[in-house]
């Protein structure tokens, strides 16, 4: 969502959070949106053969732990739930960059 809004991680940091606060039903729409075709993609991969996936959430250090676990937390469990349930051998890894849980 940051970089769907701000175009950039670091620079635009204000603007990831200044749409989360203004908009909150439409960053929730966006980010069931996204966590969908997330969950497809990956799922693409083990279909590939993949035979490990790795989850990186990439603004975990530029979001406060209240919207974290607000706006990012449920979309990353939905993605570990979907997956392991629908791959319960392929290892999956959650990593979310810098943040301070």
């Amino acid at each position: 969502l940051f970089y769907m809004v701000g175009g950039s991680s670091r620079k635009n940091n204000g603007a990831g959070m200044t749409w989360l606060s203004e908009y909150p039903e439409a960053s929730q729409k966006l980010l069931d949106t996204l966590t969908k075709i997330v969950v497809e993609y990956m799922a693409a991969q083990v279909e590939a053969g993949a035979h490990m996936l790795q989850l990186f959430e990439a603004m975990g250090m530029m979001i406060d732990e209240e919207n974290f676990y607000e706006f990012a937390m449920p979309c990353l469990k939905i993605i570990a739930d979907e997956l392991k349930g629908r791959y319960p051998e392929v290892p999956l890894m959650v990593f979310s960059r810098g943040a301070r849980l």
